[in-house]
This record gives C-alpha cells, sequence and structure tokens, in this order.
C-alpha cells in the first residue's frame, strides 16, 4: 500500500523516498522517527501523511480499528432543515457555486 499512498501524494515522492533513505539502517526506527519529528518537521510530515495513509488501506487495519472506508453519508433532511434554519448555511449560499480544479 505504501506504493498507492505514494502515488496519491506524488507531490511529496521525492521527499518521502529521501527521508526513507535517511532513516534506512537506524538501529531504533521508533527513536529514528521520534527524532526526526522533533529535529526536522518538514520531512516528518509527508512521511508520517504517506505512512498512516498507506496503513489505514490496509483491509486488516480497516477491520482492527473499526475504518469503514470512504463513503457518501448525507446528513438527513431534518438535519438539513435544521441548519438552513439556523443560517449556519447562509455564507454558503450567498458565495454561491464554486469549482476548484487542484
Amino acid at each position: 500500500m505504501l506504493g498507492v499512498a505514494l502515488a496519491a501524494r506524488s507531490d511529496v515522492f521525492k521527499e518521502v523516498t529521501d527521508v526513507i533513505r535517511r532513516g534506512t539502517g537506524a538501529p531504533d526506527a521508533s527513536q529514528w522517527l521520534r527524532a526526526l519529528s522533533v529535529e526536522d518537521p518538514a520531512a516528518f510530515e509527508p512521511l508520517s501523511s504517506v505512512l498512516s495513509g498507506a496503513y489505514l488501506m490496509i483491509p486488516e487495519i480497516q477491520a482492527y480499528v473499526g475504518y469503514p472506508g470512504q463513503g457518501r453519508n448525507p446528513a438527513p433532511p431534518t438535519q438539513i432543515a435544521d441548519e438552513l434554519e439556523d443560517g449556519l448555511l447562509d455564507p454558503v449560499i450567498e458565495r454561491g457555486s464554486i469549482y476548484r480544479v487542484p
């Protein structure tokens, strides 16, 4: 799953593979990761993001932690009505439709 996660985060591929190379052969990986998080947070952030994403894509891990995966979870009509009535969505409605391309 690491390859899938890296493909999804191709924007940090080089940074992640470089930091993995730096840590290869560390006698205590967990100690090395703790030190990296303090000494080089800019390198640790994309590494931890990719690794945790890869970890959570493993079906056995998803089942173990009770993660159902991504899916639609639309709000019930009563919640929609309440939020419209409360004005919570007024700024969004006033802004109008937008579509953002990454």
